[in-house]
């Protein structure tokens, strides 16, 4: 009877839970820009005690997660839902998602999405600085500054329309379309109309399919707001 008993609380003090996933990668294959993907991983407690998943950590803003359930009795498992937002990517790509257990030998493990993204030929903004700091100057006083607009993309962006608040005036812009691979400086004048804080507004519209519009905000240097 005593051996029984001490093999009895010897399984029960050595009972561990563990965690096993079938594949611990995924790969999508070639997606096209802006494509969701999505993957369902299946994961199983092929221990001898119950698993508690504790967190499903992403490492990418890009990828989302979905645990069906955080506790798997024994033989169990549960579906982790993933998938995956391509707008914006471009070649081969690796995310990680990290999943956080009570497998003592195994207390984390990392599940890969991976692929390879093509991204068809389009304009692509980027603008510095999107914020601009003045000196609060007086009304009738001036202060110029200059605005890069740089297109990164494989086609020629073409800027539609610059529209401004009141306090600022656009003095030049050299051309309305940018080559690939190329920038302008937009020429800008800031003239106030009453004393107070800085709070003007810059609108550019282009032909960016992901970006139509980009905003440049124009404050004091005073106020320190990111």
């Amino acid at each position: 009877m005593r051996k029984i008993i001490f093999l009895l609380f010897s399984t029960l003090l050595f009972a561990e839970p563990k965690l096993d996933v079938s594949s611990e990668t995924w790969d999508f294959g070639t997606l096209k820009e802006g494509e969701k993907a999505e993957h369902v991983f299946i994961l199983k407690n092929v221990g001898d005690d119950t698993l508690v998943i504790s967190k499903v950590r992403a490492t990418c803003g890009c990828t989302a997660t979905l645990l069906e359930d955080s506790i798997i009795p024994l033989g169990g498992e549960t579906k982790l839902k993933s998938s995956l937002r391509t707008m914006g990517m471009s070649g081969v790509f690796h995310k990680y998602i990290y999943v956080y257990s009570n497998d003592f030998e195994n207390p984390r493990i990392s599940l890969v999405l991976t692929g390879k993204v093509q991204r068809e030929p389009a304009p692509r903004i980027r603008v510095w600085p999107t914020i601009v700091r003045l000196n609060r100057i007086s009304p009738g006083d001036e202060e110029r500054f200059v605005v890069s607009v740089q297109n990164y993309g494989e086609l020629p962006l073409y800027i539609y329309e610059v529209k401004t608040s009141p306090g600022i005036q656009l003095e030049f812009m050299p051309e309305d379309s940018i080559p690939p691979k190329s920038s302008i400086n937009l020429n800008f004048k800031y003239v106030p109309t009453e004393p107070g804080p800085i709070e003007e507004l810059i609108t550019i519209r282009t032909n960016d399919p992901r970006i139509s519009k980009i905003y440049v905000f124009v404050r004091d240097k005073e106020e320190k707001r990111e």
